[in-house]
């Protein structure tokens, strides 16, 4: 399976995570594409997770975004963990998602 087809089925795991959250009513059209802050944080968080395994200029190419936009979120990280409410846990459960993703340097999903 190519780099671009595994982000991209990690991308869209954990969006289907989110969706099957009763709670958060997101949609999956604004969690690609929207604009507030309800669908920046979960855009974020898996941006910053698969950066950790991937490089940006793929995960841009796969996503259909630019790279720097990768970058921007991995600088921003940190800060918003610290100060974004409802971030922290949408990045664990990315980080989570991403372990199970990629198990001993193979692709489980």
């Amino acid at each position: 399976m190519t780099t671009h087809m595994q982000i991209v089925k990690i991308r869209d795991a954990y969006y289907e995570l989110l969706l099957s959250e009763p709670n958060h009513g997101y949609d999956k059209d604004q969690l690609i594409k929207g604009r507030a802050s309800d669908y920046v944080q979960p855009r974020a968080a898996i941006l910053v997770a698969l950066s950790n395994r991937f490089r940006p200029f793929h995960i841009g190419k796969a996503l259909g975004i630019h790279h720097t936009t990768v970058l921007y979120h991995r600088l921003r990280h940190e800060g918003n963990v610290l100060s974004w409410n409802g971030y922290t846990p949408l990045y664990d459960m990315a980080e989570e998602l991403m372990s199970k993703a990629i198990v001993n340097e193979k692709f489980s999903l």
